[in-house]
């Protein structure tokens, strides 16, 4: 029997998910790995080596108390990389936002649904998946190399911060501005084909596990009556939206370049 889950009253239509297909697939799923091991705050030592390994390519060393028994933590009490920052002006966006694929992707394998080959298999996650479409606080782009679909917890990131660049727009005397949705949902066929015109695409793509969404920094939804303004003054405001979502442990972003946006992963079960 399927089972209906309610509609969000803005702009989610959520696909049903097939009750008995996903508790086998729930059982089956990965865990997040190494990466997503509880620490503590004397952990600065070990933080640096995991560090040195993803800068290095050698494989990320086990942590002392990895060997001890431990109970499963809930996802926000998981390794977090260190964020100083409290201001858009603290450092560069490419040093502020800096979450690596490697804590994106433990996060997304452990909150997100398990890739899938085709759109259709949409039907069986593990998760529901809501239909992600344009409204009030953004607009989805037409996607060449994705679909428009997340997990419901995302789904809820992305039109929260959608909102709150309109709402912070609003208090520096700036209207008629709506964020831009790149990317969201690959599948695996999509991701291959990506690979094909894109050498920065990668098998491990977080975008595969519905957790993941992509904003452009450099192209933003004009109003016919909007307020002139211009591109760095609408970056800061976004930035300054994603800090916060960042230090409450929201989301991991990564900062962009040669694909101009910021890469979003929601964190959230």
């Amino acid at each position: 029997m399927v089972d209906k889950v309610r509609k969000n009253k803005r702009t989610l239509t959520v696909l049903p998910a097939v009750a008995s297909f996903c508790a086998v697939l729930a059982l089956i799923a990965p865990s997040c790995g190494d990466s997503a091991k509880r620490l503590t705050s004397d952990d600065s030592l070990y933080l640096a080596e995991i560090a040195r390994a993803e800068r290095d390519g050698t494989p990320v060393p086990q942590h002392p108390a990895a060997a001890q028994p431990q109970d499963v933590q809930p996802v926000l009490d998981t390794v977090w990389p260190d964020f100083p920052y409290t201001g858009i002006g603290d450092a560069p966006y490419d040093e502020i936002f800096n979450d690596s694929n490697r804590y994106q992707y433990a996060f997304a394998e452990r909150v997100g649904i398990s890739p899938i080959h085709t759109i259709g298999q949409a039907y069986f996650t593990r998760r529901p998946v809501v239909k992600v479409v344009s409204g009030p606080h953004y607009v989805v782009d037409s996607l060449s190399h994705s679909v428009p679909f997340l997990v419901p917890q995302a789904a809820k990131l992305l039109d929260d911060i959608g909102a709150a660049f309109i709402e912070n727009l609003k208090k520096k005397g700036i209207t008629g501005w709506r964020i831009r949705v790149s990317s969201l949902l690959r599948t695996k066929q999509s991701v291959k084909q990506l690979r094909r015109v894109n050498r920065n695409a990668t098998d491990s793509s977080t975008h595969q596990f519905a957790t993941t969404f992509d904003i452009p920094y450099n192209k933003f939804i004009e109003a016919d009556n909007a307020t002139p303004t211009d591109e760095v003054q609408l970056k800061r405001a976004l930035g300054e939206v994603l800090l916060e979502m960042r230090r409450r442990k929201r989301c991991m972003v990564k900062h962009e370049k040669k694909s101009p946006c910021f890469h979003i992963t929601s964190t959230s079960r």
